[in-house]
């Protein structure tokens, strides 16, 4: 009997023990269950916090995405659904206008590719833009279409000569200019880029007689003897000399020169691009934009755009040039007169003429040229380390020193009679310094061989006590 009790008491202890056991498994097997359910969980709000991250930003152009697209691919798209075709009529000339648009189109494709570009972008004009590229086709109309009117014949370029010939005229007609542009920028507002917009005239009592034109200014600067800058100076002259720019037209040097190409016979000489000394196709023509820029700015024409050098100039005062590089930066000046102008240039013995003729608008004993003067330095840029094995280590050889960088403030002056009864303040251009060049030897070694061809007095440095240099009674040993 007593045997029956603990035998019920194990199995009661036993069914307890399994009991207690499979509560502890299949805890477990929950928490465990829990734990990889809550990490999965985890990870993949992780994952899709990642994906977030990494997700491209749909960017869209008049309804197409960029994404898959190239720059150029998208344009190419885009001129395609924007047909551009504007004219502008006189009579019966037609005068075909510049594509406007595509450099809207780069504008726009510029900003939706770059990294802060907003979801959407329409090619359109606003009425800023509008009003800018009107003004621009309608002074490119202006110089290029011969308005045949009688202040047209005023002045010819006579080639054989090398001289302008003039003659009276009377103008009773005139381009409506303000009406003109204000058509274009219609045009341009309302998207219509295959308008064929009437130039209307007006009445005009200008009128010119032969004896009033004169030479109005001149400048002259002096080249080096690198011949092949030399060489596209030259040129450069001769793609200006004769032109003539008609009253409210407008003059561009790279629209003049053009691209500058082997063909044209332009060489390579120095130029900056990007602030670096390189060997460029037409280097060497801005001597003369900066030529032209001081003989504009004694004509009193008016200067639209002209852009400072990288580096001060040689051959003008610095503050007084006008860099050039096709098709940006550019020097660009107006006809601001009621009558045509006219440009000679020439280039002989390693000097650059430039004359300016005109009716004269500053009165008689009245002058107007640049002043410029230096007011301050700036830093020269960090040296240029050239590692060269025949400097002894530790020292360094400067090849070339450093050159400061420089500011300089402009000033417009007009003088009467040679005294100065006026003085404006003008601009101010900054230019880079020169880094110094600096040979150094960071290996620690110095190859002796090569510095004993350098200098064939150069001795073998003296061997350290610890090391005794060998003789040959006492041989060095083997390591």
């Amino acid at each position: 009997m007593a045997a029956n009790r603990r035998k019920k008491r194990n199995n009661e202890l036993l069914r307890f023990m399994r009991a207690f056991f499979l509560t502890l498994i299949i805890l477990f097997i929950l928490g465990t269950t829990a734990y990889l359910v809550v990490n999965m969980l985890g990870e993949s709000k992780k994952e899709e916090s990642e994906m977030e991250q990494v997700t491209v930003k749909t960017v869209r152009v008049d309804g197409i995405e960029t994404t898959g697209f190239s720059k150029a691919e998208l344009k190419e798209s885009l001129t395609r659904r924007h047909f551009w075709d504007l004219k502008i009529t006189y009579g019966d000339q037609v005068y075909e206008c510049d594509n406007a648009l595509s450099t809207l189109m780069d504008e726009i494709l510029d900003e939706a590719y770059s990294e802060g570009a907003k979801p959407s972008y329409t090619v359109a004009f606003d009425e800023d833009r509008a009003q800018s590229a009107a003004r621009l086709i309608t002074s490119s109309f202006m110089g290029n279409v011969d308005l045949t009117v009688s202040q047209n014949e005023a002045m010819v370029f006579d080639k054989d000569s090398h001289s302008f010939i003039f003659h009276d005229a009377n103008a009773d007609k005139t381009i409506n200019k303000d009406q003109l542009t204000s058509d274009v920028a219609k045009a341009l507002m309302e998207g219509d880029y295959t308008a064929s917009i009437e130039a209307t005239t007006i009445d005009s009592d200008v009128s010119f007689r032969a004896s009033d034109f004169k030479k109005i200014a001149t400048y002259v600067t002096h080249t080096t003897n690198n011949s092949n800058r030399n060489n596209n100076v030259d040129l450069a002259c001769k793609a200006v000399d004769g032109i003539i720019i008609q009253p409210g037209a407008k003059f561009s040097y790279n629209e003049t020169l053009g691209k500058r190409t082997a063909e044209k016979g332009y060489k390579e000489a120095g130029a900056y691009a990007n602030g670096e000394h390189v060997m460029e196709l037409g280097g060497g023509v801005c001597q003369l934009s900066s030529t032209i820029y001081n003989a504009v700015i004694a004509a009193n024409l008016q200067v639209d755009e002209r852009t400072g050098h990288t580096y001060e100039p040689s051959y003008v005062t610095p503050g007084e040039d006008a860099t050039v590089s096709y098709a940006k930066p550019d020097f660009v000046f107006t006809n601001n007169t009621q009558a045509p102008i006219g440009i000679l240039t020439s280039f002989v013995d390693r000097t650059v003429t430039v004359d300016i003729y005109g009716i004269p608008q500053l009165e008689e004993g009245v002058t107007r040229h640049l002043r410029s003067e230096k007011i301050a330095d700036t830093d020269p840029p960090a040296p240029n380390y050239v590692e060269d094995p025949t400097v002894i280590p530790g020292f360094e050889d400067i090849v070339k020193g450093a050159k400061n960088g420089s500011k300089w403030a402009t000033y417009l002056v007009l003088e009467k009679d040679g005294e100065v009864i006026d003085e404006e303040y003008l601009h101010t251009t900054t230019y880079k310094g020169e880094p110094a060049t600096i040979r150094r030897n960071l290996t620690g070694l110095a190859a002796l061989g090569l510095l004993q061809q350098q200098d064939p007095n150069l001795v073998q440095p003296q061997p350290t006590p610890e090391q005794p240099q060998p003789t040959p009674e006492q041989p060095q040993e083997a390591p």
